[in-house]
């Protein structure tokens, strides 16, 4: 009821004040549901670029952390098998011997002092001892007010791996007591247990000022960092704001968490929501956990709200005064003619109704004048349209031929975890050949370039496949020189590759081989682009050359050939082939003929040639 009431009286007022009441709430609206629907997306957007930067400082750290803490755990575990330490655990040294076992004390300490010095950086120090009284210490800038163990009560303590190691998170060193008490890291080697005869204790304390600057470097937002959490503690940088805390029972949670890898939120010390995402460590289970606050991620997007919301206001103000221009000039001729109208109403007989307005009113001719009107528009449009629809098959095939969405996501993710891994070279090589195979895919718009130029364009390609795939197959093009300056259809051999590569070398078991070849004869050049893949069978092969005949069903796996083969068709006519020969199992051969052509002056003359 109310909305009609506001009808009847909208419908009351004059046109122009019609439209404006209309029109202008409705984009006013619209351009509101956009400014919130763009807000809320750019805001996920930030949310999803931050959980990709903090994923991929998560597994740059931790991979840092496993490689140190492995060549750690690799040194205490080649001491403990030295002849060396061994013959010092066994202890079977008689009084003829007892100089062996000076020397084998001698080559232990050299052992663990070349470790010492080789990873100072983490390594904090060094001991070995027995139960036979024998101990080797190494520690640097260290005063130990006692450096004795309880054999029996260390064993009791640290029991039940089925190997014997064992890690520390962040503790009181236990072995060298020194006055102040240091903060340490340690991995662990009991020898024997607590029941054999023969036992020893090996135990390299790593520096927790290696490990806190690994997390501290790591940028994750304003107020976020790193922590390095395992189930007997956790260590994390001294800059971190209390505010932003974990909550203890959220940190046995992440504690206990099993996967490799995830992310929660939860509530920190000060009510804060807070973003953690985790990623375990190979060597030792420990994990690296981020921590960030949600409300980094609103700060980030703060800004951009008032400008939005400021471009709103601005599209608002302009499109009001366009709306009151445009209504004005729809409505100015009809209220001319409606004030004629009333005039007559009131009786004014005089009046010219159509004085100003074109002299060829007549209902009669307007309406014969616009049904032929109508007629030879649609006749023009239907003209149009035909030639439009072909026109826009060929450049949709040419523009479907030229990019390659999949190609370029899976070339660029390659790139990047070659740069992740650090191969800088490879990731190079790998960009230069990307970079020159989408030049020449453009080549500035033509539609004819030289052979050169298409040679190079496959050569680009296969490269990049050769790097992706870890050269899974080989190829050699070999096309004549003289051919090399010739024209011909851009994108013609590459597809013809590509369907190679994915349908006949992908498929077989063992490693590939590709070969293009060009040559001259007479006047046309022949191409011819062989494979040892999986081939086809008979009936494969026959449903193949009907597509490309126009009589079969295209499929995802020959949309590329009958791509290149229509192209051909259109730009060269009868004087093109396309021919397919191939033997399951055995191989595949593509021979492709064109006309020469030397030089071109334009599109339209390639276009034309062999019609």
């Amino acid at each position: 009821m109310f909305l009609k009431k506001i009808s009847e009286f909208v419908s009351r007022k004059p046109l122009k004040r019609q439209m404006i009441v209309l029109f202008l709430p409705v984009t006013v609206v619209i351009l509101i549901t956009i400014g919130i629907c763009s807000y809320i997306f750019e805001l996920v957007q930030v949310k999803s670029n931050a959980a990709y930067q903090i994923e991929s400082t998560l597994f740059h750290t931790a991979s840092i952390l496993d490689d140190k803490l492995f060549t750690i755990f690799s040194q205490l575990s080649k001491f403990c098998d030295s002849t060396p330490a061994g013959n010092l655990i066994i202890d079977n040294y008689d009084e003829a011997s007892k100089s062996n076992k000076f020397n084998d004390i001698i080559a232990c300490y050299r052992y663990m002092d070349n470790i010492y010095y080789t990873y100072n950086e983490v390594i904090h120090s060094l001991y070995f001892r027995t139960n036979g009284g024998t101990l080797v210490q190494v520690y640097k800038d260290l005063s130990p007010a006692d450096n004795s163990l309880d054999m029996k009560k260390w064993f009791e303590t640290y029991k039940g791996s089925p190997y014997g190691y064992y890690w520390r998170n962040l503790h009181k060193d236990e072995v060298f007591k020194t006055p102040d008490g240091e903060n340490v890291l340690s991995v662990i080697r009991n020898i024997g247990n607590e029941h054999t005869e023969k036992k020893a204790v090996v135990v390299f304390n790593l520096k927790p000022s290696y490990f806190l600057r690994a997390i501290e470097n790591a940028k994750i937002s304003e107020h976020g960092y790193l922590m390095l959490v395992s189930n007997d503690g956790f260590m994390m940088p001294q800059n971190s704001g209390a505010e932003y805390r974990l909550k203890a029972q959220d940190l046995r949670a992440l504690q206990a968490k099993k996967s490799r890898s995830g992310s929660f939120e939860c509530v920190g010390t000060k009510n804060h929501l807070l973003s953690v995402s985790y990623r375990k460590l190979e060597t030792n289970g420990w994990m690296i956990a981020a921590v960030a606050p949600e409300r980094d991620y609103v700060a980030i997007f703060s800004k951009f709200r008032y400008v939005l919301m400021l471009i709103i206001l601005f599209i608002i103000c302009i499109y009001t005064v366009l709306c009151n221009l445009f209504a004005e000039s729809i409505a100015k001729p009809i209220t001319a003619l409606s004030s004629r109208v009333k005039r007559f109403e009131n009786g004014d007989d005089q009046v010219d109704l159509f004085d100003g307005f074109p002299s060829e009113n007549e209902i009669g001719t307007l309406a014969a004048g616009l049904s032929s009107l109508r007629q030879s528009v649609n006749n023009l449009l239907e003209q149009v349209k035909q030639e439009q629809i072909q026109k826009s098959k060929v450049e949709l095939l040419a523009l479907q031929a030229q990019i390659k969405p999949h190609f370029l996501y899976n070339t660029l993710a390659s790139i990047r975890h070659l740069v992740a891994l650090g191969d800088m070279e490879q990731a190079g090589k790998m960009c230069a050949a990307l970079e020159n195979f989408y030049r020449i895919g453009i080549s500035d718009g033509r539609e004819i370039i030289t052979v050169w130029e298409e040679a190079e364009h496959v050569e680009h390609y296969l490269s990049i496949l050769q790097m992706r795939y870890n050269k899974d197959f080989d190829y050699n093009i070999e096309i004549d020189e003289d051919l090399l300056s010739a024209k011909i259809l851009k994108l013609t051999l590459q597809p013809i590759i590509e369907n190679a590569v994915y349908h006949g070398i992908k498929a077989k078991e063992g490693k590939g081989t590709i070969i293009l070849t060009g040559r001259k004869e007479g006047e046309t050049a022949v191409f011819q682009i062989y494979d040892d893949g999986v081939g086809m069978t008979p009936e494969q092969l026959s449903s193949l050359r009907r597509s490309l005949a126009g009589d079969g069903k295209e499929s995802f796996k020959n949309f590329g050939i009958r791509n290149v083969s229509q192209r051909l068709k259109l730009y060269f006519g009868s004087s093109a082939s396309l021919e397919i020969e191939s033997a399951v199992d055995v191989y595949t051969q593509v021979t492709i003929k064109i006309p020469w052509i030397s030089e071109v002056e334009d599109n339209a003359q390639a276009i034309d040639c062999g019609r």
